[in-house]
């Protein structure tokens, strides 16, 4: 996986309310087709409305238009 990938798939559930709920309820799922390692994969696990914002501002900070500008990661 590249961190480009990972950037992508990011930055799609920002902007995608639809996509984000699918990873909420089955990231496996979701993320399927993407080139993820299954760690980068579990890193989606567990996520919802609750602490989503937390976890992608690890990885960059929303603009006001709702999308993703890449951080340094963690």
């Amino acid at each position: 996986m590249s961190y480009a990938v990972f950037l992508e798939v990011l930055a799609r559930a920002v902007s995608d309310q639809k996509f984000r709920q699918e990873i909420f309820e089955d990231p496996a799922n979701a993320l399927r087709g993407y080139d993820l390692t299954p760690e980068e994969v579990a890193l989606f696990n567990g996520l919802d409305e609750s602490n989503w914002d937390a976890f992608v501002a690890q990885y960059g900070s929303l603009g006001p238009d709702g999308s993703i500008h890449p951080g340094t990661g963690t």
